[in-house]
């Protein structure tokens, strides 16, 4: 197992590098066209991300137990990351999408939600899969589908219905873990096909694409996506009673 800080493996470390090299670089972007406060705060608030992602995948890594570790570990780390810049910059106050930070952290998190995601799943098969990877790809996907969720809302002028989905998603983690078990992803092909139409109107929300085409698709879909997002979650909650 690749060690490198005390208690800490390879994966961990680079998400951490990666994660602070985007905060450096977006920073001053953000304090140039949202003004100081808002590029403190999200330095702030991304560097604190940084500083607990160490630690709660070392809690992670106890529980599941020795495992190798994969490039495929950090390449599903890489979306975690993409969350938590999303995050910051939510945080940060900074709202218009059509400005340059903003639409890097788009490109940012579109190929975090597509490439990372048809790669590590290749990665991971050719490598050999692990438990903690498997955990750390639907948490990975959970964690950048609410960040992109909160920036719909904050950026993109969706309404706050679209954040319930991915946070009652959260339910099912907590279940498990007070059952004992490791949060577990999969499901059937109808929940995918909900949780795919909810990723793509989140990211066309928060695009740098503006107008009355957008406003006005978007307005039509936004109900229709997130209550049917939202009863899929309900559902395979009752479906775990089984």
């Amino acid at each position: 197992m690749w060690r490198t800080w005390p208690g800490f493996t390879c994966p961990e470390v680079a998400a951490v590098l990666l994660g602070g090299t985007m905060v450096g670089l977006l920073a001053p972007l953000i304090v140039h066209d949202a003004g100081p406060n808002a590029g403190m705060r999200f330095v702030a608030a991304g560097l604190l991300a940084m500083l607990l992602l160490p630690p709660l995948l070392s809690m992670l890594r106890r529980r599941v137990g020795p495992e190798p570790n994969t490039l495929a570990n950090i390449v599903t780390l890489s979306r975690l990351v993409a969350g938590c810049v999303l995050a910051a910059f939510v945080v940060s106050g900074a709202r218009d999408r059509m400005r340059l930070p903003a639409v890097l952290i788009w490109l940012l998190v579109v190929l975090a939600a597509t490439v990372t995601d048809w790669v590590d799943g290749p990665l991971a098969r050719r490598e050999g899969a692990t438990r903690f990877g498997a955990v750390l790809d639907i948490e990975s996907d959970s964690w950048l589908t609410l960040w992109c969720a909160g920036a719909a809302v904050a950026l993109g002028g969706l309404p706050w219905m679209c954040l319930l989905p991915p946070l009652a998603r959260y339910m099912h983690p907590l279940l498990d873990l007070r059952s004992g078990k490791l949060p577990a992803g999969g499901g059937p092909w109808w929940s995918r096909v909900t949780g795919v139409a909810q990723m793509a109107m989140l990211l066309a929300a928060i695009a740098p694409v503006a107008g009355e085409v957008r406003d006005a698709v978007l307005a039509a879909i936004v109900w229709p996506v997130s209550l049917a997002q939202m009863a899929t979650v309900l559902a395979l909650l009752a479906l775990r009673r089984e």
